[in-house]
């Protein structure tokens, strides 16, 4: 007797690797970050032993989590419910307030650094341009630089960092007529 032949797996589509991890679901974004991301493993591990949390280790990890969503927001509850510290209503004011910006690693890191060890978080991305290296990455999400912080060729940057900071040249005028202006008055600018 002929046993069936087993169903045949449906082939990979062109370009995606063998045994690459899939996409992850939206349900389990936060649990996938805890094991993906040393720093947030590492944070959720210590919150989970009643170990405290510095302020500093409360804000990375709320601000790892909150780019989530409510799912990210959910799993925090969860996680930190059991604390003696724990108030559901600060962790919700404190999760709206997260910018929109994700947190990047090196602010992970330089927030962590006194009671982290460094190697723990030594994650290397091959990122595109205009992104940068944040615990999101870890969930195939690249964050893209803020437009105000993208060096624009056209803007003039003083100080090298590569923001930009307005119009200088049309301050600096302003300054310099509003001192000129000034220039042998008193406060209420009467003449001396």
């Amino acid at each position: 007797m002929k046993s069936a032949p087993a169903p045949k797996r449906p082939s990979p589509s062109p370009g995606t690797k063998i045994g690459a991890s899939p996409a992850p679901s939206s349900s389990n974004e936060p649990e996938l970050l805890a094991r993906r991301c040393p720093a947030a493993g590492w944070l959720i591990r210590r919150a989970q032993s009643d170990a405290p949390l510095t302020a500093n280790q409360m804000h990375v990890l709320i601000h790892i989590f909150a780019p989530l969503g409510t799912k990210g927001a959910l799993y925090l509850h969860r996680m930190l419910r059991d604390r003696d510290t724990y108030h559901p209503d600060e962790l919700n004011r404190r999760l709206h307030a997260v910018s929109p910006q994700p947190m990047g690693c090196e602010t992970v890191r330089r927030k962590l650094s006194p009671d982290h060890p460094r190697e723990a978080c030594c994650c290397v991305f091959s990122l595109p341009e205009g992104g940068y290296p944040a615990p999101l990455v870890h969930l195939d999400r690249i964050p893209k630089v803020a437009g105000r912080m993208r060096k624009n060729p056209g803007a003039p940057d003083v100080d090298g960092d590569g923001r930009i900071h307005g119009d200088l040249s049309r301050r600096t005028r302003a300054r310099a007529e509003w001192r000129r202006l000034k220039k042998g008055k008193d406060r209420r600018g009467r003449e001396k």
